[in-house]
């Protein structure tokens, strides 16, 4: 009952704030920017792959929800449209420009035929390992930029930032069944565009999963 009471709390909090953005009160605006603006930078970082693009991002973002906070009807709640905004501000600049976005290569990804791993040994001072981990970077990060844009943020959205399907449905504005199709059809293209680059390696022991 705390966690639903706490959930409740939160979100009367936030369609208070919203109310009173919408009268103008530009503090409102701001306590809405101290609370959520770790989140957005985060996914924001996710996209770019740099603090600066990061920042630049999260910040428009902000902007645009500050110029629409009068359409905003509480259909859903504020941080799914929060959400919602910045998705389409990062998706926006995709398409301006090709950027190299950040991924773990400490964990396995999850694919259908199981999970894949990038294993690289953990020597940080070792030159040549350092850019054969590069190497691999590279590669992934490449093959991330391949996928279709709304492959990428539905990969992002559950690998990167850990959001449920029902999270991601109501961001993207799709059903669950769309998610989950979507996210299936981008681990799948990953996995095969990742099979095509490690023919750039002598040795395809870095990239290391099942059928891989």
């Amino acid at each position: 009952m705390k966690r639903v009471k706490e959930v409740t709390i939160m979100k009367s909090n936030d369609e208070f704030l919203v109310k009173q953005c919408q009268n103008g009160h530009l503090d409102a605006f701001e306590e809405l920017v101290h609370k959520y603006h770790q989140k957005v930078y985060s996914l924001c970082y996710r996209f770019s792959g740099n603090h600066d693009d990061a920042n630049d991002l999260a910040q428009e973002a902000f902007i645009r929800v500050y110029h629409s906070i009068n359409k905003f009807h509480f259909k859903s709640a504020f941080s799914t449209w929060l959400y919602r905004v910045t998705s389409n501000v990062c998706l926006d600049e995709m398409r301006k420009r090709k950027r190299k976005s950040s991924v773990s290569l400490d964990s396995p990804m999850e694919t259908d035929d199981g999970e894949l791993y990038f294993n690289l040994p953990d020597q940080k001072f070792n030159p040549e390992l350092m850019a054969e981990r590069k190497d691999v970077q590279e590669i992934v990060h490449k093959a991330i930029q391949e996928l279709p844009k709304d492959q990428k943020l539905t990969l992002l959205l559950r690998e990167m930032e850990g959001f449920s399907y029902d999270e991601m449905a109501e961001v993207m504005n799709v059903s669950v069944g769309t998610v989950k199709s979507r996210l299936s059809r981008a681990r799948n293209n990953l996995k095969e565009i990742l099979v095509q680059k490690t023919e750039l390696f002598p040795d395809k022991s870095h990239l290391k999963g099942k059928e891989v």
